[in-house]
């Protein structure tokens, strides 16, 4: 349902300004609409209404003037201070927002005195900057909006604050050119209104009871200024149109800033060579961006273009007599001449013939080899970082397989000697365990009480090769053996009793 009058939050029995009532619901309605053909439902339109509507009734409240007060509209620029610019974050530091006097003419020559500025410090504490004014009770577009003011002081030379912008506003390098390189050139101006005493010659400033923005514009107190009428461009020329204005904004600011005529010249070439390059852009730097010889053409033309700049004047700022502009200006038109004949006409790659090629290799000298290619004469005397890195290369890992070799080598020898050493280490053994072996038996022999003479030749090797145990009853053997061969026998060894029967072997040994 469409809102009217008195559906407005602030209107009642007793409201009486039923015009300001009527503007809210105008609002309400508009941006109502506007929701509701955007998709939204019909509770979300109502209330994204609502808040747009408080909004332009507490605007267009804060806008109004009092009656008894006058509208104070004052433009102030940083003459004699020394701004500081933190453009990471986005800040100028120090920046003069309202002075002790004004520079209007007549009965707008305001005075603020020192008393007035104290009172009103507060008022300028997060205040919004736009750039450039804007008609009252219209809404300030937020391509327009700069950013805040934030820790506002009164000195006794006026009041200052911070700017806190956006960094990547289309408006920031400008404010950051100017508040490093002509701080007066950095102007404001705020807009409010005060309570003015106009009893004595002057008009004196005693109550400032709003300030509704501070603005940076390029003209004090005036909404002339560069960007007047910039919503009216079509909007696919914004950019272009853009590009410009900030040329001439930034040409302004370095003709009425410090430096000399030189300084100046440079600065103001810089900004026309930008401004160059911006308008090559579109459809036209498209077709620069896909050839190669115009971009090449471009880059030299605008060399020597700075070149021919330079021929007039020498390093000292002075201005050259004609015979050496003559002479730097042949200089440079030679080299111009030079660079361009360098270049391939466009389609000789495809009209140029074998023999054509054949015949231009032919004349070509080595002094013309070398002064138009270096490159491939270092190529084919070898003498390029690409050849010279891959002789290092291959040195480099020869010297690896060698070492690589030595070590194999050595490894191998070292197993060889670590083979014989084993050997070694196996042979003695032997023999210590041959000589240990032969001092037991010796031992066993001695203690079992048999003579070397006991002892045969063969024997003794049978004890050499036989086991520990079977050593023992070998040794054993031989000395019941030899108990035997010592001991008288009454009888032979087949011999019979007296009574004719044969003995038996065990009685025959005893």
């Amino acid at each position: 349902m469409p809102w009217t009058a008195e559906s407005a939050p602030s209107h009642n029995s007793s409201c009486k300004d039923h015009k300001k009532c009527k503007q809210w619901a105008d609002v309400a309605n508009s941006v109502r609409q506007r929701e509701l053909t955007s998709g939204k439902s019909e509770k979300e339109a109502d209330k994204m209404a609502v808040i747009e509507a408080n909004a332009a009734i507490k605007e267009s409240l804060a806008t109004a003037i009092q009656p008894g007060h006058e509208r104070l509209e004052e433009y102030f620029d940083s003459t004699g201070t020394k701004p500081r610019c933190d453009k990471e974050k986005g800040i100028v530091f120090g920046c003069k927002l309202l002075g002790n006097r004004s520079r209007n003419p007549g009965t707008k020559a305001f005075v603020y005195p020192k008393a007035t500025r104290d009172k009103a410090v507060h008022l300028y504490e997060g205040v919004v900057v736009n750039a450039d004014h804007h008609e009252a009770g219209k809404k300030v577009p937020l391509s327009d909006r700069l950013g805040v003011i934030r820790n506002a002081v009164s000195l006794e030379e006026g009041i200052f604050g911070d700017l806190h912008y956006n960094p990547r506003h289309a408006l920031a390098s400008t404010i950051e050119w100017a508040a490093e390189n002509a701080p007066q050139t950095m102007g404001f101006s705020h807009i409010g209104s005060g309570r003015v005493n106009r009893k004595g010659t002057e008009p004196i400033v005693e109550d400032i009871t709003s300030v509704t923005s501070v603005d940076a514009v390029t003209n004090p107190a005036t909404n002339e200024t560069m960007y007047e009428g910039f919503d009216e461009v079509p909007a696919e020329q914004r950019d272009f149109c853009e590009h410009g204005l900030s040329a001439v904004s930034d040409a302004k600011l370095i003709l009425l800033g410090a430096g000399d005529r030189h300084a100046k010249s440079v600065k103001l070439r810089e900004v026309l060579e930008t401004w160059q390059d911006e308008l090559l852009e579109g459809e036209i730097g498209d077709a620069v961006a896909q050839d190669a010889q115009m971009q090449a053409i471009q880059a030299i033309n605008r060399k020597a273009q700075a070149l021919v700049c330079t021929c007039v004047w020498d390093d000292d700022q002075q201005y050259p007599t004609v015979a050496a502009k003559r002479d730097r200006l042949l200089a440079v038109l030679s080299d111009w001449e030079s660079e361009l004949t360098k270049l391939p006409t466009a389609g000789t790659t495809q009209t140029t013939t074998k023999e054509s090629l054949d015949m231009e290799i032919k004349d070509l000298t080595l002094a013309q080899l070398k002064e138009s290619r270096p490159d491939l004469c270092a190529v084919l005397a070898g003498t390029d970082d690409v050849t010279r890195l891959t002789k290092e290369t291959i040195a480099l890992k020869e010297s690896l397989d060698a070492e690589q070799t030595a070590k194999t080598s050595t490894a191998t020898e070292l197993a060889t000697l670590k083979e014989e050493l084993a050997t070694l280490k196996a042979a003695e053994a032997a023999k210590a365990a041959e000589a240990a072996r032969q001092v037991a038996i010796q031992e066993e022999l001695k203690a079992a009480k048999l003579a070397p003479a006991d002892v045969s030749e063969p024997f003794l090797e049978a004890l050499k090769l036989a086991p520990d145990a079977l050593r023992k009853t070998l040794i054993e053997d031989r000395v019941a053996l030899k108990t035997s061969a010592g001991r008288k026998l009454d009888t032979p060894p087949f011999a019979t009793t007296p009574s004719g029967e044969r003995k038996p072997i065990t009685e025959r040994l005893k």
